[in-house]
Order: C-alpha cells, then sequence, then structure tokens
C-alpha cells in the first residue's frame, strides 16, 4: 500500500491514508445505503502496523462490525472485516452477507452474487456511482 494508481502521497499515511479509509469506507456507505445511517453500532477490530514505522498505513486489519439499526432491519447482524495489503493474490474486494436462508456478495464494488444456497450472478457490472451502485443491486 499504496498501489501503483494512487498517486496521492496521503494515501500511504496513516493520518489520512490507508486501505481501511481509501477502501473500507466505501463498504461502510454501502451499509448505509442498504440499512441507514447509524446501522454500525460497534466495530471490534485488530489492526497490525508495519514494525517499526509510526506514520505508515496499517498493514492488516481484522474484525467484527455489529449492526442495530432503529428500524431493527439489520438488528443483530455481524459482518466480518478483513483487509490486508501484503496479499500475493492482488486485490480482492468483497463483502459477504450470510443469513440463515441466503448469502450475497458484493465484489469489486459493482457485481452482486447469490452465493448460497446456489451460486447465481444477479448484478454481473452495475453501477460504479455510490448511490446509483446500491440502487442497482437492490432493484
Amino acid at each position: 500500500w499504496p498501489r501503483q494508481w494512487q498517486v496521492q502521497p496521503w494515501c500511504a499515511g496513516r493520518a489520512e491514508g490507508g486501505p481501511l479509509r481509501e477502501v473500507g469506507t466505501h463498504f461502510f456507505f454501502g451499509l448505509m445505503e442498504l440499512f441507514g445511517e447509524g446501522c454500525v453500532r460497534r466495530v471490534k477490530a485488530e489492526v497490525r502496523y508495519k514494525e517499526g514505522d509510526s506514520t505508515g498505513s496499517e498493514v492488516s486489519a481484522q474484525g467484527v462490525m455489529e449492526l442495530g439499526d432503529k428500524a431493527g432491519a439489520a438488528q443483530g447482524l455481524e459482518i466480518a472485516l478483513d483487509v490486508r495489503t501484503d496479499s500475493k493474490v492482488g486485490d480482492v474486494y468483497e463483502l459477504e452477507v450470510v443469513g440463515d436462508k441466503d448469502s450475497l456478495m458484493l465484489k469489486d464494488f459493482c457485481r452482486l452474487k447469490r452465493t448460497a444456497p446456489t451460486e447465481q450472478w444477479l448484478v454481473r457490472d452495475g453501477s460504479y456511482g455510490r448511490v446509483e451502485r446500491v440502487l442497482t443491486l437492490i432493484d
């Protein structure tokens, strides 16, 4: 981190950049569009930084987001969070919500796939705009 295409120097710093701020916020925005502002009730995470570097961004973060919106639609829903910048497989952007009967995966911010009980692409190439993307995925 940062990636080659991220040319702004602040992307690499802990104060203003890093993968949680630059990528993780997209998932937070999507959750807020689906479940309403304030839906994330609690976040518990362990963040790891490069040893001896007091200004560089995180190299990994693992945790759980607990949802609990006012309407109760997301009450008790927990979402696992796993961010790593040292992966050998390249960038992977996925958010999977696993329910009792169904599971959905948001992949690369613009594709939606049912992962259980059977796999099925619901949206293969949605819009990349924040509001437009969410509306495409839930229509």
